[in-house]
């Protein structure tokens, strides 16, 4: 009988609510499509670049301290001059990422609004690490170059001699070692629009399931209900119905 009962006061419920049953889940889709589809696209611009290989203080060629220079302030408040295009900085360090690749190979990533800044900024951000970066490389070349040009020129004895040779063979296998960092992926730009029909087709389930809620809900809470009407003499007009 109790069963009985569940089913009739949920076919009621069913069908005093049968239209707000029904539109609840098409308004639902039709929220969730109107919200998606009035969505901004975002731009993400990507470059790779190979770090070089060379011996610094400034730890150009690993990718962690690669990482922190790119995303320092100090480094970035060079970029900005009296370009406007370029982002501001406190944008550039909330939406750029660095990861880190094999064979050494650092992945930009800068995402925004805005496809002309946001392209702009990263070649930016790119060609400053890259020229900072060369610079310390030809520092780092310009003294094994001078190094070994002194050795050859200085006179040794022939106790010294194969000491000589020897570290002239390690300076100039350092000097072949030796390499600059550049891009090796060039710089892409992808966008990302919304997805009006997937969020309606979400809405739509959400307005299904906010629906049967709404019907079967008051039966879960029904023991306790039904517990505090007894305990209070009190008569449910569903059941009379």
């Amino acid at each position: 009988m109790t069963a009985m009962n569940s089913v009739n006061r949920i076919w009621s419920r069913l069908k005093k609510y049968f239209w707000f049953l029904l539109l609840l889940p098409l308004l639902t889709g039709a929220v969730s499509y109107l919200l998606e589809s009035q969505q901004n696209p975002v731009y993400t611009a990507s470059i790779s670049i190979g770090l070089g290989d060379f011996e610094n203080d400034r730890n150009y060629t690993k990718q962690g301290s690669a990482k922190e220079i790119i995303l320092s302030t100090q480094f970035l408040k060079q970029l900005q001059g009296n370009d406007k295009t370029i982002m501001p900085v406190s944008d550039i360090q909330s939406s750029l990422s660095v990861n880190g690749k094999p064979r050494n190979v650092i992945k930009l990533s800068l995402s925004s609004g805005n496809s002309q800044k946001v392209r702009r900024t990263l070649k930016a951000v790119t060609s400053r690490f890259v020229k900072e970066s060369e610079e310390v490389y030809n520092r780092r070349i310009s003294f094994l170059n001078d190094t070994i040009s002194e050795l050859k020129q200085s006179t040794a004895g022939p106790e010294d001699s194969f000491d000589k040779q020897k570290f002239l063979y390690e300076l100039k296998s350092k000097l072949l070692d030796t390499k600059k960092t550049k891009i090796v992926e060039d710089l892409t730009l992808s966008k990302q629009t919304g997805q009006p029909k997937r969020q309606a087709t979400v809405g739509f389930l959400i307005g299904i399931v906010l629906s049967l809620l709404i019907l079967f809900v008051p039966e879960i809470l029904r023991p306790e209900k039904d517990k505090y009407k007894n305990n209070n003499g009190i008569k449910d007009k569903e059941d009379e119905q």
